[in-house]
């Protein structure tokens, strides 16, 4: 069977996927669509892993979270990726990572996707490597945003529309599909995504210290939030009180809160009540 390419997809679109393309046959590969038309079966990844757990009764299984500019993957590696599930175990606390992997989907109900990302081959990375895949991915989004933005320029229903006009085939039938069910995406909110992405890339080795610091706060406030409860709703009032406990000033505090909302690490499922999100069936 032929190997599926690794695609290079920001962690926002990825994790903005809810439709699941599945073969024919247990054989055959089962893809995640993005709402920019990548039909995703492997992923090549890079990015700061901020945390991680070891997982199972006979341990060698870990799970962790992958922060790339625009957000968080949530991978794992076990015993049948020991070297993977080595390097993924071993790794400090943050470093960069390279990662290259397959999707992993759970869904308890037909409303509900948890997407993950099991890892293949991890190899410990540096700062060149992540701002050489930042740019990658920048123009790969890119190429999407122009494909998807002609699609609905012309109202494609096939893939051949597209391909006429010299889309990629795979990418042509990623886009028609994802029109069909994602609908007419807001395109400026990617666009902003990657300059966002490629802002973060361009930061001098001051402005990389001072992400480094803010990841030890940012890393307390985690913590706070599992010790409340990996899945309660937490008021925020109770967070602030716990991280200023903990020597974190109120608008650090903010800040850091206002970052994983728009990374999706967390949500306000109500003004003031927070809620860490945690996909299910990883491993």
């Amino acid at each position: 069977m032929r190997r599926e390419v690794a695609w290079r997809v920001f962690a926002s679109e990825y994790n903005a996927s809810y439709h699941v393309v599945r073969g024919g046959s247990d054989k055959e590969p089962t893809y995640v669509l993005t709402p920019l038309g990548a039909l995703v079966n492997r992923l090549f990844i890079v990015g700061i892993l901020v945390d991680r757990e070891e997982v199972g009764e006979d341990g060698g299984l870990y799970r962790g979270r992958l922060s790339d500019p625009t957000g968080v993957y949530y991978i794992s590696a076990g015993r049948f990726q020991p070297e993977a599930s080595k390097v993924l175990g071993s790794a400090e606390i943050p470093s960069y990572l390279a990662v290259v992997g397959k999707c992993r989907v759970y869904s308890p109900d037909e409303e509900t996707l948890y997407l993950s990302v099991r890892a293949e081959r991890v190899r410990i990375a540096d700062r060149w490597v992540r701002d050489r895949w930042t740019l990658r991915a920048a123009q790969d989004t890119l190429q999407r945003i122009e494909a998807m933005e002609m699609a609905m320029d012309i109202n494609a229903t096939e893939p051949a529309s597209l391909v006429s006009a010299g889309i990629p085939s795979r990418l042509a039938r990623g886009v028609v599909k994802a029109l069909d069910i994602y609908g007419r995406v807001d395109l400026s909110r990617y666009r902003a995504i990657v300059a966002d992405a490629l802002r973060f890339m361009l930061v001098g080795r001051e402005g990389e210290e001072v992400f480094e610091e803010s990841y030890e706060e940012e890393k307390i406030i985690l913590e706070i939030l599992q010790e409340m409860g990996s899945e309660s709703e937490i008021n925020y009032r109770d967070i602030l009180d716990a991280a200023t406990a903990r020597g974190i000033k109120h608008s650090i505090i903010d800040e850091i809160i206002d970052s994983l909302i728009r990374r999706n690490v967390i949500e306000e499922v109500l003004p003031g009540i927070i809620r860490l999100k945690v996909p299910k069936g990883i491993g």
